[in-house]
């Protein structure tokens, strides 16, 4: 396990495992209790693992009695011992971290009054923040070998929007892909091919429902795999295999099921699960996948363990989520990858919030992050520390299982 998380502190703090039945917990940004004159307090947000696993990037604000400073992306070694500021985001409120599939550059995502802003920032360019795009909505993600990054974009008050295929690292030129998108967030790829959702044909009520295709990463090739009404929300498996849900309820609205595809296959979707949820992530190897349930009369959320061959399903907690775990909840599609939820080796799962269940939620005490094993059936959830939000390393590094 390599797992980390923000404290209640809002610092960060990394878990290597139990030795001997005790946790292994770094402390990564909370400062020296030997120093006689008090550190500026900051606040760390969304830390996100290096694909290598060896680095952590997050954005540190500058807090004050009156105000908050401005955002600072910083990268820090596994270990805690090695730290680098990348760039300062002026005037920006940090939303979102993504690495490069290479690790030595770094998308930025943030909010400056009422837009989205993307930038981009590269080791070797430190202080230096390339803008890539702007709008409302706004996501995006890199071809697997990063030589591409896809943009979903709008402009905040009209319909529609568009996506683009950028080389942000290179010269060139953009490529607009053919068709406007359709109700879905954000790209994602699997099995060589890029997947989204592009604006189906109007019916006769002017709505017009979503088709999901599938191309090359180039944007050619197009086949499609389904169409949809509502919103869309993708996230892909290994081996070629993608998940699939629609709200008809639009933004904010529970989906309603899940099907899963071979991207390589002609055959449709087979739906193996029904049913309201919020999110959902693959379990690496492709066997389960976990889901995020809204259960109304324990006034709680349900994580399920869901077999993606029988749709056999198994409850692993309740629990009320944090502000933090909330958003990713909202926006998962975007977050599955870069802030995974579940363990490179499939092992576990973590969650972060409040004790519920039986119509409360307590939220007398600060929020815990919870992890639980998916092997062990008879193993509960386990309290790591108490904090907002944890993800664990995205691939089995050496840092990783060291």
């Amino acid at each position: 396990m390599n797992l980390v998380y923000v404290g209640i502190d809002r610092h960060l703090h990394t878990i290597n495992g139990w030795a001997s039945g005790a946790l292994q917990v770094v402390s990564l940004t909370a400062p020296p209790s030997f120093t006689l004159v008090p550190p500026p307090q900051e606040a760390w947000s969304w830390p996100t693992w290096s694909p290598d696993g060896r680095w952590i990037a997050a954005f540190a604000v500058l807090t004050r009695d009156d105000e908050s400073g401005p955002a600072r992306v910083v990268t820090m070694s596994a270990d805690g011992i090695r730290q680098t500021e990348w760039a300062d985001l002026p005037d920006a409120a940090p939303l979102y971290l993504q690495w490069h599939p290479g690790g030595a550059v770094l998308c930025t995502l943030t909010q400056v009054d009422d837009d989205l802003r993307l930038g981009l920032v590269r080791e070797a360019k430190l202080g230096q923040v390339k803008a890539v795009a702007q709008g409302v909505p706004l996501f995006f993600n890199w071809t697997p070998g990063g030589e591409r990054l896809w943009v979903h974009h709008g402009e905040r008050g009209k319909s529609g929007g568009s996506l683009l295929i950028r080389d942000p690292l290179g010269d060139d030129e953009d490529k607009l892909y053919a068709r406007a998108p359709g109700s879905f967030c954000a790209p994602v790829f699997s099995g060589g091919r890029a997947l989204i959702a592009v604006r189906g044909e109007a019916d006769g009520e002017d709505q017009r429902p979503s088709i999901v295709v599938s191309c090359d990463e180039s944007g050619g090739d197009e086949r499609v795999i389904a169409e949809r009404a509502g919103l869309i929300a993708l996230a892909a498996g290994p081996g070629g295999l993608c998940a699939l849900t629609s709200s008809k309820g639009g933004e904010g609205s529970p989906y309603d099921g899940l099907e899963i595809f071979d991207v390589a296959s002609d055959e449709p979707p087979r739906r193996i699960s029904n049913g309201p949820l919020l999110a959902f992530s693959w379990v690496p190897g492709g066997a389960a996948l976990v889901l995020f349930r809204v259960d109304a009369p324990a006034n709680c959320m349900s994580v399920v363990l869901l077999d993606a061959a029988s749709g056999a399903e198994r409850v692993l907690g309740t629990f009320w989520p944090t502000r933090d775990l909330f958003f990713w909840l909202h926006f998962f599609d975007q977050f599955v990858q870069s802030h995974p939820l579940v363990s490179a080796d499939g092992q576990w799962v973590t969650w972060s919030g409040y004790p519920a269940g039986n119509g409360q939620a307590d939220l007398s005490a600060p929020p815990c992050v919870w992890v639980r094993s998916l092997w062990d059936v008879d193993a509960g959830a386990v309290e790591v520390g108490r904090g907002s939000f944890a993800t664990f390393a995205p691939s089995l590094s050496a840092a990783a299982v060291a």
